[in-house]
């Protein structure tokens, strides 16, 4: 896949939750603590060919997919009489139905690799 920034990563997790997605803050001008403000300085976008050459092939070939994935086994796991976890994830529960059809239409597209 292509690499991404953490922005876009983050939004579309955001958006996977039906939460709004939080605006981006330029980075000169974000409330960064010097460790917080070193560690983003020295963040690197990652290009995973040599991990493909290795394996042959990845079971989620982006990032979209891996956090649908993720998304819907956590949904699975939750049962529905969990109290707190269950009304925190009502509302998601509720878009699950739109996550399987995005993830059914992901499929019958060929993956990028």
């Amino acid at each position: 896949s292509d690499p991404s920034p953490q922005h876009e990563v983050a939004g579309f997790a955001y958006e996977l939750l039906d939460r709004p997605v939080p605006p981006v803050v330029d980075f000169d001008s974000a409330d960064l603590s010097a460790m917080q403000r070193s560690f983003y300085d020295e963040s690197r976008y990652m290009v995973n060919d040599k991990l493909v050459g290795i394996v042959g092939s990845l079971r989620y070939p982006s990032y979209e997919q891996g956090l649908r994935a993720c998304l819907d086994q956590e949904l699975r796991e939750v049962p529905p009489s969990s109290g707190v976890v269950s009304r925190l994830l009502g509302p998601v529960k509720d878009g699950l139905a739109r996550l399987r059809r995005t993830m059914a239409k992901d499929q019958a597209r060929p993956l990028r690799v």
